[in-house]
């Protein structure tokens, strides 16, 4: 820990945002007021991550723990921080504020953060393509309805791609309930 001014920083690792992201996740409650929506400035910092230009660029929220997590990831820069338990649970608290707030552009943003581990060279594991797939059949504050359309092409990807994990039971029952969202499903 970083003590200046009197005041502790916890300098962070993959275990402490995973923890944050998912504490933030699990927060996300169907009573909640939605906070007014928040757009972000420009930011084209060169400091900035790809993953944090995208998300200040493409997302707003009522959800105040999105709009929280997407202010912790300048502070969350170093390179070996970022692995499959913070992605995943980044995604799933991307699904709550979708499910629950009505956040924008989830499906994008779901599909940007997949294709952000991919171009840093991290393999999503089966459980965060799984959890990208459900969070695809949640429908946004547009009413979004390509959402299942790009969870059969992750679902495809997955098949394909051999950065990403070939499709378990558990990925065909979350594109197969994506596209039952929709009524996709004869």
């Amino acid at each position: 820990a970083d003590v200046s001014n009197g005041l502790s920083k916890i300098d962070p690792d993959s275990v402490t945002a995973s923890t944050l992201f998912e504490s933030l996740s699990k927060s996300v409650s169907t009573g909640q007021a939605g906070v007014e929506i928040q757009r972000y400035r420009k930011d084209d910092r060169d400091d900035c991550t790809r993953l944090e230009r995208y998300l200040k660029r493409e997302t707003y929220s009522r959800c105040w723990q999105w709009n929280t997590a997407v202010e912790l990831l300048s502070t969350l820069r170093n390179g070996s921080l970022w692995n499959n338990h913070v992605y995943c649970a980044l995604l799933k608290l991307n699904g709550r504020a979708q499910e629950i707030a009505g956040h924008a552009n989830g499906p994008e943003i779901t599909m940007g953060i997949i294709e952000t581990m991919l171009a840093n060279e991290i393999e999503p594991d089966d459980v965060t393509c799984t959890v990208a797939i459900k969070n695809l059949g949640k429908k946004d504050e547009n009413d979004n309805d390509i959402s299942w359309k790009l969870a059969l092409r992750l679902l495809n990807m997955m098949k394909s791609d051999s950065r990403l994990p070939t499709p378990n039971l558990f990925a065909y029952s979350a594109a197969v309930a994506s596209c039952a969202s929709v009524g996709n499903v004869a």
